[in-house]
């Protein structure tokens, strides 16, 4: 059954348009990412589909009703947490899933089981009784999240759920999202985090310019790179000279370069690893790492963006650090 059929949809603020004919279908059971670059219509793009935003061409049927009963009807199965909640400081934890649970027309009994037990999940139940407002942004998020979470939806949105977030509520949202989809609810998120899309999502779709540049599963989407690989190297100090060298070696590409660090993009690994190697050699460069490594989801991100394409200094891209959540 389809959870979300998007049928050419175009958005626009004044003359600027923000989405540009899309369409898409999103399968109940699917945990589905969009990703994109700051601007690229994600947020947008997640308003329409929940029904907060009307486009300005195309259609949005949830569930498979029909366009114009989408909305409505189906209100009462799908959660929607913006980036920014509205959550009032003057409450309590408890006082807001009551009120969620009271707006959803839940029984008082299963209200306060179903409160508990989300408060429980996601490590609020101490705090249950405390003010919103001495709240960490990770507590509100976590409690924003509950609150859609309160009337068992089929379908949940979500809006950038980790971004800014401290550690320990990032994996606890993320653990629940993962409990979460594997009791069958369909899921749909907005990230620019490569990692998060690749470790959580069944199918990614990658906005650009307001246009789907590719959709797939995160593993096809890597191996939709094909044969290229990326060279990750540190050593005690990388000479001007050995990175000036390299652009003009054929096939390779330097994605990163600093003082100790340096990154490259091999387009063709068997014809290129050789001439790496030679240059390190002839510019005596010191190693203290040097690993090769497939395709991750964020050079597919850079892939279909142009990123590195783009005039003037590109800007920083964190291809080694890595996030252990």
């Amino acid at each position: 059954m389809l959870a979300i059929h998007a049928d050419h949809i175009t958005h626009a603020f004044g003359k600027r348009t923000v989405l540009d004919n899309l369409t898409f279908r999103i399968e109940m059971g699917e945990f589905f990412g969009i990703l994109g670059m700051n601007g690229a219509g994600k947020t947008t793009l997640l308003r329409i589909l929940g029904g907060v935003l009307v486009p300005t061409d195309g259609s949005v049927a949830l569930f498979e009703r029909g366009p114009g009963e989408s909305a409505l009807n189906a209100r009462r199965s799908i959660g929607i947490v913006p980036e920014l909640s509205r959550l009032r400081g003057s409450e309590t934890a408890w006082e807001h899933l009551v009120a969620s649970g009271t707006f959803h027309y839940m029984a008082p009994s299963d209200m306060e089981r179903r409160a508990e037990e989300l408060l429980q999940l996601l490590g609020l139940f101490s705090r249950r009784n405390e003010k919103v407002g001495i709240f960490s942004k990770g507590m509100k998020r976590r409690l924003a999240i509950a609150k859609e979470l309160i009337h068992y939806p089929l379908l949940l949105f979500l809006d950038e759920p980790t971004s800014g977030l401290d550690f320990g509520s990032v994996v606890i949202i993320r653990n629940v999202l993962r409990d979460l989809n594997t009791r069958g609810v369909t899921i749909v998120m907005t990230t620019h985090n490569t990692e998060e899309a690749d470790r959580l999502c069944t199918r990614v779709a990658i906005l650009h310019n307001g246009k789907c540049a590719a959709i797939d599963s995160p593993e096809n989407l890597k191996r939709s790179l094909g044969q290229k690989r990326i060279v990750e190297m540190a050593a005690i100090r990388i000479p001007p000279a050995f990175v000036e060298e390299l652009p003009a070696l054929l096939g390779i590409q330097v994605i990163e370069s600093r003082a100790e660090k340096c990154v490259l993009l091999l387009r063709d690994p068997s014809r290129s690893m050789m001439d790496i190697l030679e240059c390190i050699v002839r510019h005596q460069v010191i190693l203290t790492t040097f690993m090769i490594r497939g395709p991750m989801m964020e050079d597919v991100l850079i892939h279909h963006t142009d990123l590195l394409q783009k005039p003037g200094p590109a800007p920083p891209v964190h291809w080694i650090q890595r996030e252990n959540h």
